[in-house]
């Protein structure tokens, strides 16, 4: 969780889709949806990879404290305290969803925007009908 609310990709990614619909509303309400949708699932896409990417540099800082370097961690003789065990299980155990997040990446932003696009689209046809 510490690594969560210090991960800058990952806060910029929850806070992309209103800030999005925001714009419609305020800025540009001719934006087409379409386009909305494209630049959330981009921009999605980019920032949940880069949270991970920076989630993985954060780890490997946390090894650095230890004066343990990532690349000598498949050396498996060495006798280490727990903290820098579940720092090298974390790391080994990121792989798939590495992969996954690169692959399925835009999903994840997709469905992340769709309840905000939901309750802006109800929230319009509320206002149109009370006009």
């Amino acid at each position: 969780m510490k690594y969560l609310l210090t991960n800058p990709f990952l806060i910029l990614f929850l806070v992309i889709p209103p800030s999005l619909l925001l714009i419609k509303y305020k800025c540009i309400p001719k934006i087409n949806f379409l386009t909305l949708i494209s630049i959330q699932t981009v921009l999605g896409w980019a920032l949940i990879n880069g949270g991970c990417f920076y989630y993985d540099i954060q780890l490997k800082n946390e090894l650095k404290k230890y004066n343990y370097e990532y690349d000598s961690m498949h050396d498996a003789n060495i006798e280490l305290i727990s903290e820098v065990q579940v720092i090298l299980k974390k790391i080994r155990g990121d792989g798939g969803r590495n992969i996954f997040t690169f692959i399925f990446g835009w999903l994840y932003a997709l469905l992340y925007f769709v309840p905000y696009l939901i309750v802006y689209l109800l929230l319009s046809i509320l206002k149109n009908k009370s006009v």
